[in-house]
């Protein structure tokens, strides 16, 4: 899954295109011309098909029995150098001490800040 998030008016849209007899092919034509976005198709179909979600709620079900060691982490999908300093200013300037900014590194980016990288975003905040 790709993360990517469609407004309701758009799975309602799929919704009334499939129960038309629209192929999916067609339905991802449409929504790009009405909506101006493509979903893909195993998206489509887990909107207009309960078989479909089913299988792929199960699927998630049988690997996490499979994986129970595998951890879940938070994240977000950038991690570049910028976002990073650019996060940790937001927090200084939000009043965040500098111990839980460290803490919320750690969360979101799998790792703390260097004390280099959280020095140079703090000596921002402060100026």
């Amino acid at each position: 899954m790709n993360g990517v998030r469609y407004s309701m008016p758009i799975v309602q849209r799929a919704r009334k295109l499939a129960k038309a007899g629209w192929s999916y092919n067609r339905i991802r034509q449409l929504l790009a011309e009405e909506f101006g976005v493509c979903p893909a198709r195993n998206t489509i179909a887990a909107w207009v098909s309960d078989e479909f979600a089913d299988r792929r709620r199960e699927t998630a079900a049988r690997s996490k029995l499979r994986h129970p060691e595998r951890h879940w982490t938070f994240g977000l999908q950038s991690n570049r150098p910028e976002y990073r300093a650019a996060f940790i200013v937001r927090l200084g300037a939000e009043g965040v001490p500098v111990d839980e900014i460290v803490k919320v590194c750690s969360v979101v980016f799998g790792a703390g800040p260097s004390d280099d990288e959280l020095s140079a975003a703090l000596d921002e905040v402060a100026v």
